[in-house]
């Protein structure tokens, strides 16, 4: 009787239960170096994890940004953002008359200043990240650290565009233009422009550093020193230090 009764009190909880929401799908590679596979699988959950959910037609991200609620500067209703951000990249998953266009940069320019430039010797750098960023670089590559740094502050030239395998967004090179004269924040047509630096491994390949910088319009953009682990067969982003932002 009383497991009779415990029953029927779980019922109407188990009807309540809210479903599962929508998952975000896996973009496939079939890139077999290293290299490659960590580039494009970073790339992937950057443009769909950190980059504003610009990569997104405008009225689906206006629509994200609306159901963020700020209270005490504490962003709440976290569930329901996920859920939504799911939903749109299930919805332009592949679909790639819908694309935005990212820009690759592979050259390095002195005016563009960003994550690459980063000179850790330079007068007025805060001791604490710097030590943030040692630390860092003898998790992966100890008694080899400055070799790691000048790897971090060089542009890759490994990746072309077509080497990039995206699910969400389309890629082609940056033309030769300063950060202010791409178009404002975002468009129906393209979200900015990227450039990442060389891979820093470990010995035994799982786990790397790399650095990127993205630039999304004059005053819009971020720069972040990646430390990205290998689970089950991906790449992904474990910690993400912040170089710059604007």
């Amino acid at each position: 009787m009383k497991r009779f009764l415990c029953l029927a009190l779980l019922l109407p909880l188990l009807f309540c239960a809210p479903l599962p929401g929508p998952q975000f799908k896996e973009c496939p590679c079939t890139h077999t170096d290293p290299q490659k596979q960590l580039y494009n699988q970073v790339l992937t959950e950057l443009i769909e994890h950190h980059f504003y959910n610009y990569y997104l037609p405008e009225s689906e991200s206006e629509t994200i940004n609306k159901s963020i609620i700020i209270s005490k500067g504490i962003v709440v209703n976290t569930s329901k953002i996920d859920r939504l951000e799911a939903h749109y990249q299930n919805q332009l998953f592949n679909h790639k008359s819908r694309f935005k266009t990212i820009y690759l940069d592979t050259v390095s320019r002195k005016s563009f200043a960003g994550s690459i430039d980063l000179h850790l010797n330079s007068p007025g750098i805060d001791s604490r990240f710097v030590a943030k960023i040692n630390a860092l670089l003898s998790q992966v590559a100890p008694h080899g650290e400055a070799a790691a740094a000048a790897q971090l502050m060089t542009i890759q030239t490994v990746m072309a565009p077509t080497d990039f395998q995206l699910c969400t967004a389309r890629i082609a090179y940056a033309a030769p233009r300063a950060p202010h004269e791409y178009a404002r924040e975002q468009d129906a047509h393209q979200f900015g422009r990227v450039r990442f630096s060389n891979i820093v491994f470990n010995a035994n390949k799982t786990q790397a550093l790399v650095s990127y910088d993205w630039h999304c319009g004059g005053k819009c953009g971020l720069g972040e020193l990646l430390i990205v682990h290998k689970v089950a067969g991906r790449w992904r982003i474990k910690h993400a230090e912040m170089i710059w932002i604007s």
